[in-house]
């Protein structure tokens, strides 16, 4: 997974009163690994972390909070070519064609299905978080095409 992503995920965690040295503990990471790692971080480490905000506040929707509050250029390359597109059709295409950049465990599919298209996500760790991921990824998408 992109290491900006963590970066986000834990500063979140921090921000919210959550003892970085539980994110690191959460992440299965070293602590200054959170903002540091290179380029990508275990797929698992964001979605562990989501679980702890999750376990910490039970009835909030930390995905959606979580994204909102991560700068859109922690997107990586994406981000900028988002804003190149010339509509959301185009747009969500090109999150799927590189979706990979994200997440190399995600799946991202546009579906032609009556009444109309359908975006599937998937990822193997959205069995254990639950619906904060999936919020987080659509969350950070609208952002992408809409600001």
């Amino acid at each position: 997974m992109l290491a900006k992503l963590m970066t986000a995920a834990a500063g979140y965690a921090v921000q919210r009163g959550i003892a970085v040295d539980l994110v690191a503990e959460a992440a299965d990471m070293e602590p200054h690994a959170l903002i540091t790692a290179p380029e990508r971080v275990p797929e698992h480490a964001v979605s562990r972390v989501l679980e702890l905000l999750s376990d910490h506040f039970p009835d909030e929707p930390v995905g959606v909070a979580m994204a909102a509050s991560t700068p859109l250029h922690f997107l990586g390359p994406l981000e900028a070519m988002a804003r190149l597109v010339p509509d959301l059709r185009e747009g969500v295409e090109l999150f799927v064609r590189f979706r990979s950049v994200l997440s190399t465990s995600a799946v991202l599919e546009l579906v032609e299905e009556p009444p109309g298209p359908l975006l599937r996500l998937d990822h193997p760790n959205d069995r254990v978080v639950g619906p904060q991921s999936a919020e987080r990824w659509l969350t950070m998408s609208v952002r992408a095409f809409d600001e």
